[in-house]
């Protein structure tokens, strides 16, 4: 058997059993299926300019690879489990040209602290940078088209995360169970968080979601324990089933009067003694939320409030506006 093998541009086989594997030299466009496989003496990858795609597994399981170089002169996809379980990797260089990161790319690489993503980026797929333990922080840029399901879950020191402006979205269970993830600042351009997007961010205090945001989906919220204050501002519509269940230091939620649905379990179930001060922004929410609440089976663990100026405390205050606004007259 050939200890390398190229054909088509294509390098699809790598037996030298050598720690480093300079590429540099070599004219292929791809890295095949499983080239590179459980390779357990690679520790270095140096890239050719060339590149374009690294394939499915082509590097899984390369137990001591720990630096990668994409020395590359154009936008590069990885497949899925591309760099699957490489434990020690720790250095992606020129990953800021990764176009696509497939589904499982970088599972459990769990001393892989961060990875800058640049412009050329269109696509994360399904956990594909699940059980990352160590990677610490990140910048998803708009750019970014599609987010598979959970991404980013288990990503324990996961602290910051800094969602650019103009993204437009967010992945299903993206960060389930980032327990170190702070709040981040959500951007105007999302519409929507997803099911379970950030169930279990223990981390979590005091959130507030803008006025873009429409719908919550099943879970969004779920068993994040320390989250003790939600404001949502007016345009949310939809606060899907079990959203903030779990959710147990969880003192008070500000709901406006655009929210039109509120699903099963929202905000647990039975009676508690403890009650969630659930806060309407108009007297005419105050019996609309109640009956929303009473559906979903929540309405034994809150106490709906008003929260805000009665009527007759608007209409006072626009009379005087018009009164300050009408032009005076002297004879």
């Amino acid at each position: 058997m050939k200890q390398v093998k190229i054909r088509r541009w294509q390098l699809l086989r790598w037996r030298r059993h050598r720690e480093v594997a300079d590429l540099r030299g070599e004219e292929i466009v791809a890295v095949g299926k499983r080239a590179f496989t459980d390779q357990a003496e690679l520790e270095e990858v140096l890239f050719p300019p060339t590149l374009s795609a690294v394939k499915t597994a082509a590097f899984a399981g390369c137990a001591h690879l720990h630096r990668v170089v994409f020395d590359v002169q154009n936008a590069v996809g990885l497949a899925a489990n591309a760099f699957a379980d490489c434990g020690y990797l720790r250095e992606v260089t020129g990953s800021e040209l990764l176009s696509v990161i497939g589904a499982g790319a970088f599972a459990r690489c769990r001393n892989l602290r961060a990875l800058p993503l640049g412009r050329d980026l269109r696509r994360i797929d399904t956990g594909a940078f699940a059980g990352c333990s160590s990677l610490e922080e990140l910048k998803i840029p708009s750019c970014v088209e599609t987010i598979g399901e959970g991404a980013f879950a288990d990503c324990c020191e996961l602290s910051h995360v800094d969602l650019e402006e103009g993204l437009t979205v967010l992945g299903v269970g993206m960060f389930r169970r980032a327990i170190a993830l702070a709040v981040p600042a959500l951007p105007e351009t999302i519409r929507e968080i997803p099911s379970e997007c950030f169930r279990g961010c223990s981390a979590f205090d005091v959130l507030r979601l803008p006025g873009s945001i429409r719908a919550l989906g099943s879970g969004a919220f779920r068993d994040c324990r320390r989250l003790t204050e939600v404001t949502a501002e007016l345009g949310l519509a939809d606060v899907g089933a079990f959203a903030f269940l779990g959710c147990r230091d969880l003192a008070v939620v500000r709901l406006p009067h655009s929210v039109k649905k509120i699903g099963f379990g929202a905000f647990g179930f039975g009676w508690s003694r403890k009650k969630i001060r659930v806060l309407a922004d108009n007297e005419y929410m105050l019996k609309k939320l109640r009956r929303m609440l009473l559906l979903c089976g929540s309405l034994g663990r809150v106490s709906v409030e008003f929260d805000g100026k009665t009527l007759a405390e608007r209409r006072r205050e626009r009379h005087r506006r018009s009164l300050d606004s009408a032009p005076t007259h002297i004879s």
